[in-house]
């Protein structure tokens, strides 16, 4: 199985098409069955998202309502697959999820009917938080010097500081700023914090302000 997260989390990273065109025919060529995980589709910057879709048929798209329509928590999703397995991808289901609350299958409705025009500006918003975000923690001195393309996260390099474990407690424990330890998303970013800047400009800038006296303390 090849797994793909564009955009991705953590970094906001976003695989260009002609990137997801060498990937599906690496796949293809090994037998590999793709899985592309793109919930985080419509929230780019400077680079279109595209999907694993316009390559293959052969392959499962998961993708949901939580991230572009700001439905985090109420999960409502779904798969695309190949025909051939629909009969399995129901079992689990009926099994794992019954169905999704009628409620939030409403809201689906609402969101599918008004995103045209809501998601731009939701991009433009996200694009603004993300642009101060970039330039205060390089100021700090813990950025690391990339600006993400995609989704709402930034990871910053708390290397010189401690163990990001050991950061993130006390970020939250003595200034109140809740981040995520990166080392839950792998080695190669074990030095790492992951911040998120879906919430409000005036939250971002308290939070920078609280980060930048916690390290002065350090």
């Amino acid at each position: 199985m090849m797994l793909l997260n564009s955009p991705s989390n953590p970094t906001g990273s976003v695989l260009k098409n002609s990137e997801i065109e060498e990937l599906v025919g690496i796949a293809q060529k090994n037998k590999t069955t793709v899985v592309s995980d793109e919930v985080y589709h419509g929230i780019y910057y400077d680079t279109k998202t595209h999907s694993v879709l316009e390559h293959t048929d052969d392959a499962f798209v998961v993708d949901g309502f939580s991230k572009r329509f700001a439905m985090t928590g109420w999960r409502l999703g779904w798969v695309v697959c190949p025909p051939e397995h629909i009969d399995a991808i129901n079992r689990l289901a009926q099994n794992l999820v019954i169905c999704a609350t009628n409620f939030v299958q409403d809201a689906g409705v609402v969101a599918l009917s008004m995103s045209e025009d809501l998601v731009p500006k939701m991009r433009e918003i996200y694009r603004k938080r993300r642009d101060f975000l970039v330039e205060e923690v390089e100021k700090l001195g813990v950025g690391m010097g990339y600006t993400p393309e995609g989704a709402y996260y930034l990871l910053i390099d708390v290397s010189e500081l401690g163990s990001s474990f050991d950061i993130s407690n006390r970020l939250l424990n003595e200034v109140g700023v809740a981040t995520t330890p990166a080392p839950d998303f792998g080695e190669s970013v074990e030095n790492c914090l992951r911040l998120s800047y879906a919430t409000g400009m005036e939250d971002l800038k308290e939070a920078t302000k609280r980060i930048g006296k916690f390290i002065e303390n350090l």
